[in-house]
């Protein structure tokens, strides 16, 4: 669907029109910011004009950023799930507003409810998705258990982060083994969960495995299952592995460089055949699944030292993502704390507080050898722990117990208790 962009000229002759409507309707501009939005919109978040009028999307709406931004960018619409900062949860169609020209000068959102169950939310999205003829997008609040992310929830604007994601979305629409390679706390779990929604199987299962937290003796009946009476203190009736429960989806394999050699050899079975050997099953099964492989170790090291089987690693290796320590990509550090922030507190009132620049540029000095993980421990400390009357975080707050390292802090998190914590809008990110 795509509007006249006459649509913004003439709003104010159709203001009765919308105010009659019992769903919520709101108009932003070409920057994201509200244009207009009608009563049954208000009545929903219980907003009213003189505080949202010409303000961000984002100042209410954490999917915002994803949501009204991508539809701006890509003049596309799309039927997802919108999170208020709040924690009200809805279904939204967002449509761009396109000129003559066919440039997007806005974005029109129609907002049918809030306040639904989370998992009925998932059901209709997915029947919308299944009905929709245009191309539709899974959209909720960064981090939730419900919901995958997708490359547009993951921060990073530095050139490598870039690449990255434009890498991960051309990969995700093959059906080929894609392997992660990153340091702990780098977010390797969130790239495996975008390649998967930016596949044709993103409507299939994902099942993540995380190798090194599986015992060696288990891990074999764990991925592949197990035939009634295969072994003493099997399961009478069997079990499916996790290949098995991946049909039609993906399957992650985290942390594979735990995996002992013996399992190595039958996943190389399964990447080449399609085929899963059940414990205690005559004949091999086949499965159709998508497989995404995570390792923190140097896997050619593994190889030369007899630890990983070279052949496995040829057949994981056909696409490689390298997912840069936060070390590396520095100026992405504000950017990572506005996430983290509006994920704790909510943008309305992160917006009450501030961050001094030496406090930035000494975040940004850190080695963060716990990455992403590490910076967002620290912030949600921070923000849950800080008196409510401060409203600054400053150097000497950072340096009055911990010295120049700012990593201390995980060994002291009292000096936390005084401190306060920014949002990114008075650094000028936004």
């Amino acid at each position: 669907m795509t509007i006249s962009a006459s649509l913004l000229e003439s709003v104010s002759a159709s203001i009765e029109l919308f105010d009659a409507l019992h769903t919520g309707i709101a108009i932003f501009d070409k920057d994201g910011k509200f244009f207009y939005a009608n009563a049954a919109f208000e009545r929903m978040y219980g907003i009213r004009r003189r505080d949202y009028l010409s303000q961000p999307a984002q100042m209410y709406f954490v999917t915002a950023e994803q949501g009204v931004k991508r539809v701006l960018e890509t003049r596309q619409q799309n039927a997802c799930m919108a999170t208020t900062v709040n924690g009200l949860h809805g279904l939204v169609y967002r449509y761009p507003i396109l000129d003559a020209a066919g440039e997007a000068v806005g974005c029109l959102c129609e907002f049918l409810s809030v306040d639904f169950d989370r998992d009925r939310l998932l059901e209709i999205q997915k029947m919308l998705e299944r009905k929709s003829t245009g191309r539709t997008t899974a959209i909720t609040k960064p981090g939730e258990q419900y919901s995958l992310a997708t490359f547009d929830d993951i921060v990073g604007e530095c050139p490598a982060m870039r690449e990255l994601k434009e890498a991960g979305r051309r990969f995700g629409k093959t059906n080929e083994p894609v392997l992660i390679l990153g340091e702990n706390g780098t977010g390797k779990d969130l790239i495996a969960q975008a390649i998967h929604t930016a596949s044709v199987r993103a409507a299939g299962k994902f099942i993540a495995i995380n190798c090194a937290a599986i015992p060696s003796e288990l891990l074999e009946s764990e991925l592949f299952g197990y035939e009634s009476g295969a072994f003493t203190g099997s399961k009478s009736t069997g079990m499916k592995g996790k290949f098995e429960v991946a049909a039609g989806g993906t399957i992650f394999l985290d942390e594979i460089g735990e995996v002992p050699l013996g399992v190595q050899s039958k996943l190389l079975r399964v990447l080449e055949n399609k085929e899963i050997q059940k414990i205690g099953r005559e004949h091999p099964l086949r499965v159709d699944f998508r497989l995404v492989a995570a390792s923190n170790r140097n896997l050619e090291e593994m190889i030369e030292q007899g630890l990983f089987r070279e052949d496995l690693f040829q057949r994981l290796n056909i696409f490689e993502l390298s997912i840069p320590p936060l070390r590396e990509r520095r100026e992405d550090i504000p950017l990572l704390c506005h996430l983290f922030i509006q994920q704790q507190v909510g943008p309305k009132r992160a917006s009450s507080l501030h961050i001094a620049q030496d406090v930035l540029s000494l975040f940004k000095a850190n080695e963060w050898r716990g990455n992403v993980r590490e910076l967002k421990n620290i912030l949600t400390f921070a923000l849950h722990a800080m008196v409510d009357d401060e409203f600054v975080l400053k150097k000497e707050d950072v340096y009055s117990e911990v010295g120049p390292r700012i990593r201390t802090l995980a060994l002291y998190p009292k000096v936390l208790l005084r401190i306060g914590f920014p949002f990114p809008i008075n650094l000028g990110l936004l």
